[in-house]
């Protein structure tokens, strides 16, 4: 990492510009000094559970190391708490049984009858399932009950 640079291009560049006191210039430079230096990164990972690759390696085997990587893309792997995989997950469900839904309806109305509003109703209790609609019923099963508006 050319720390030198990068000094140069925050501390002149960048911010430089907007310092105009001579003494702040000179604290505003120990402060990069002090910050941007290669004990910056030791210990410190490039996401959640990956380490930096060793400083010794030519970029092709960087290359290499990256490409051997069998990353999880899990919320972990973003600084994500592990329950906004959960959050996510169930919007997705909702969106693919809403898709699911509404061609349900398409394909009940090609006999002509205008499709209905709403999503077909859950089976009764006591009705008999018909094959096929095993997995239909368990669904409207585990789906909450939708509240009556009055």
């Amino acid at each position: 990492i050319p720390w030198e640079d990068l000094r140069y291009m925050i501390g002149e560049i960048m911010y430089g510009g907007h310092i105009v006191e001579a003494w702040d210039r000179r604290q505003a430079r120990a402060y990069l000094e002090q910050i941007l230096r290669p004990s910056l990164l030791d210990g410190a990972e490039l996401c959640a559970g990956l380490p930096p690759p060793h400083a010794g390696l030519a970029q092709s085997q960087v290359v290499e190391w990256l490409q051997g990587l069998r990353l999880a893309e899990g919320p972990a792997a973003f600084g994500l708490h592990p329950n906004a995989a959960v959050g996510f997950r169930l919007r997705e469900a909702a969106g693919l049984l809403a898709s699911l839904s509404s061609m349900q309806q398409d394909s009940r109305s090609s006999n002509g009858a205008a499709p209905s509003s709403t999503a077909p109703p859950p089976p009764s209790k006591g009705a008999s399932v018909a094959e096929g609609d095993e997995a239909l019923a368990q669904v409207w099963e585990a789906l909450p009950q939708p509240v009556e508006e009055a």
